[in-house]
């Protein structure tokens, strides 16, 4: 189960990143990041709600818990989804993708009980993700692209890292529910205050339809599949799965015929697909 939440999420987060990235452009990173924890809010607390009803729910966050909730936040919203949108709109989503998506190897550093075969599964992930979109990094450097944005870019792995391994502390007990509502309902105090206050953004701004429901359901999906890894799975092994969005981008656009697989992007996806296969079988 793990393993499949790990891939649905990098499955969801291939989608929902890049129309994040387009949706940017429409509102500013703030007010992106307060839709999509407004949302998260709502959804996540009528779940929480329904299993504090049944005897679970609130009652399983401990107070210890919330202090890696809180941290969870600092990681993800408060630095590094913002960081995230700032330097696709500087280097391009792609881009972005690929840098922020080496958030694995700084978690390996960490006390993780992983055999040889484990971190030869990673390398080859790893590898794909670099070959995959190996022309369009040439591509950007030519251009001479903003320095900021690589450095963004950088900054966003370190920040998810630091996320996926505060998660990974949370209790194993704690609501899956709860604690997404709890950290998106903080975000939603500080998010507001911002757009709102700081900003002095005005509400009828805000324009809902029937895509950006779909999006930002998904959002919320991508995220509670992506706890349930982070927090019941090996660290290191299930955000190497999770990392893969790139490499899922480029296998569907490859199966709707909407970009032609190159020699390049071929070898990425059975490298990738390789790296997969050994840190399942192990």
């Amino acid at each position: 189960m793990v393993i499949l939440a790990a891939i649905m999420t990098s499955i969801i987060w291939s989608y929902v990143s890049s129309s994040l990235s387009h949706l940017s452009k429409v509102y500013n990173v703030f007010e992106v990041i307060l839709l999509r924890v407004l949302f998260g809010s709502f959804i996540f607390g009528f779940l929480a709600l329904f299993e504090t009803l049944n005897g679970s729910g609130f009652s399983t966050v401990s107070k210890k818990d919330l202090i890696w909730i809180i941290l969870t936040l600092i990681g993800s919203f408060g630095i590094g989804d913002i960081l995230f949108l700032k330097a696709s709109k500087m280097i391009g989503i792609s881009m972005t993708l690929v840098i922020s998506s080496f958030y694995p190897v700084w978690l390996i550093f960490l006390n993780q009980t992983l055999n040889i075969m484990h971190y030869l599964g990673i390398f080859f992930i790893i590898l794909s993700l670099i070959i995959s979109l190996s022309k369009e990094i040439k591509k950007e450097l030519k251009q001479n692209k903003v320095i900021l944005g690589y450095i963004f870019a950088i900054l966003v792995s370190l920040t998810w890292s630091f996320t996926v391994y505060s998660i990974n502390q949370i209790s194993k007990e704690t609501s899956l529910f709860a604690l997404n509502f709890v950290r998106m309902l903080l975000a939603s105090f500080v998010f507001s205050f911002i757009v709102f206050k700081v900003y002095k953004v005005k509400i009828k701004k805000f324009s809902f339809s029937k895509s950006l429901f779909l999006l930002l359901l998904l959002d919320s999906i991508g995220s509670l599949f992506g706890y349930y890894a982070f927090n019941h799975g090996n660290v290191v092994v299930s955000s190497a799965l999770t990392s893969l969005a790139p490499l899922c981008t480029l296998i569907s656009a490859v199966f709707l015929k909407s970009e032609h697989i190159s020699f390049n992007k071929g070898i990425a996806i059975l490298i990738g697909m390789l790296g997969i296969i050994i840190v399942l079988v192990n």
